[in-house]
């Protein structure tokens, strides 16, 4: 599909629209060097929707993320509802926002951190992989895919976004693959999700994004401190006799072996150092999916010899 299909005026959103459900931009919810963000309530029109608003900084073309937000639509990423182009090059993005907001909130805050339980987890990755296969099908890479970039709706059903440096390669390659050099200057938080690969080579593909989700099975495996302990490199000379030691103990012992094996092997895979040993996303969800019926079906088990209904 070209960006000439998409009719971007239905997407429209006046400026006093903005500047009513933000306040006057009153209260920035949060920022980063592309975009100030707010939260806000947008009228009937756009059926009162609570809203995660993105301004662009007058530094950031925006205009490859519009062509992106308005032309990919999918369960797993988060809802475009519409923009607004303003002076100096600048445009206001609104996106649905998730009742449970991002995921490096909820899983900072112990209370939501005790609530996710092995099965919930698998589902987040899941789904995550999936929105992922989605944008990797039609040549999207996201690039900078992390915890702070994925949102959660009232189910856990998580949502990606964070598209301000994604690309989307031209033609229609069976491998997208382009030359874009890494951004400077990264945090060495953020570092932990950009592919090393990548950061040498600047030769950006599909492989990238899948490290970055490789960080984050590991971050949803650990849960606690992950990037502040210094966690990245206790899972790299972790041994495969040592791996159940990663596994947040808050559930350890809930967890089948098979399923939490099958869960750990794709995800060194997807963190190798040789990309050619990384999955793709659709063998990705297809283990995932097999580790979740393994878990369930063994709670299953455990709840008949309970309750005496085994055969």
């Amino acid at each position: 599909m070209s960006s000439a299909e998409v009719n971007l005026e239905k997407f429209l959103i006046p400026l006093e629209e903005f500047k009513r459900a933000t306040e006057n931009f009153k209260s920035k919810y949060d920022y980063n060097s592309f975009y100030d963000f707010y939260k806000g309530q947008l009228s009937e029109e756009w059926h009162n929707r609570t809203s995660l608003i993105a301004f662009s900084k007058e530094n950031h073309d925006p205009r490859e993320e519009l062509e992106i937000v308005s032309r990919f639509h999918h369960k797993n990423i988060i809802p475009f509802i519409g923009y607004c182009e303003c002076e100096g090059n600048r445009m206001l993005f609104a996106y649905e926002y998730p009742t449970n907001g991002s995921l490096d909130r909820y899983l900072r805050t112990l209370r939501e951190r005790h609530l996710l339980t092995w099965a919930k987890r698998l589902k987040i990755c899941i789904g995550l992989a999936k929105g992922l296969n989605y944008l990797h099908s039609g040549g999207v890479i996201h690039r900078d895919l992390r915890d702070k970039h994925i949102f959660l709706d009232e189910n856990l059903e998580p949502s990606i976004t964070g598209f301000h440096i994604s690309v989307l390669v031209p033609g229609n390659q069976p491998h997208p693959q382009i030359y874009k050099p890494a951004p400077q200057l990264l945090s060495s938080f953020v570092k932990l999700y950009f592919d090393p690969i990548y950061q040498g080579s600047s030769i950006l593909n599909t492989e990238s994004d899948v490290y970055s989700y490789g960080m984050i099975m590991f971050q949803m495996l650990i849960v606690k401190d992950f990037y502040e302990n210094n966690e990245v490199n206790r899972v790299r000379n972790c041994s495969d006799g040592k791996r159940w030691e990663l596994m947040d103990r808050n559930i350890r012992h809930h967890i089948d072996r098979r399923s939490f094996n099958m869960f750990t092997d794709i995800a060194y895979k997807c963190i190798s150092f040789n990309i050619k040993d990384r999955p793709t996303m659709d063998e990705i969800v297809e283990t995932l999916e097999e580790a979740l019926d393994i878990h369930i079906y063994r709670n299953k088990g455990k709840i008949a010899k309970y309750l005496g209904l085994e055969s």
